[in-house]
């Protein structure tokens, strides 16, 4: 689905190359997050799946067009990296986040919109962590039955 919009926005990148090194990586990135929740505890997460579903919204919204200010790119992969766990996960959220920043300073030279993408990242993980009531990484990166057995 994220593809098939992309094909639909402009872009200084021709399609297949947009798509293949600004949107799928995206895409690829929103699959671990959302493997990564399913398998965290949600026991009594209600609060902070809200913060993830806004950031997620807020994220999506930017293939409306430059009209939304942030970035929906970095929004989300700093919201991401700092609300989950898995090292293997923010290892791999660090590399989209340099491609990405490539991609928006240099390729398309819009500091704007990946200024104000990490700092509304930065806003709702303080709000995911306020909802929480922790500071620092939720969990300790075990699944819940490892939890559990311990």
């Amino acid at each position: 689905m994220l593809c098939a919009a992309a094909l639909l926005t402009p872009s200084a990148i021709p399609r297949p190359g947009f798509v293949a090194f600004y949107i799928a990586p995206f895409a690829l990135g929103f699959l671990l997050w959302v493997r990564r929740r399913l398998l965290d505890s949600w026991a009594g997460a209600d609060a902070r799946l809200a913060v993830d579903g806004l950031a997620v919204g807020l994220s999506a919204l930017r293939l409306a067009g430059p009209v939304i200010p942030p970035s929906g790119h970095m929004l989300f992969f700093v919201f991401s990296l700092l609300t989950t766990p898995s090292p293997g996960y923010r290892a791999v959220t660090l590399a989209l986040i340099a491609e990405t920043s490539f991609i928006k300073l240099v390729v398309w030279r819009d500091p704007t919109s990946w200024a104000v993408g990490i700092l509304a990242g930065l806003v709702l993980s303080g709000a995911y962590f306020a909802l929480a009531g922790i500071r620092g990484v939720r969990g300790s990166g075990r699944r819940p039955a490892e939890r559990t057995a311990s």
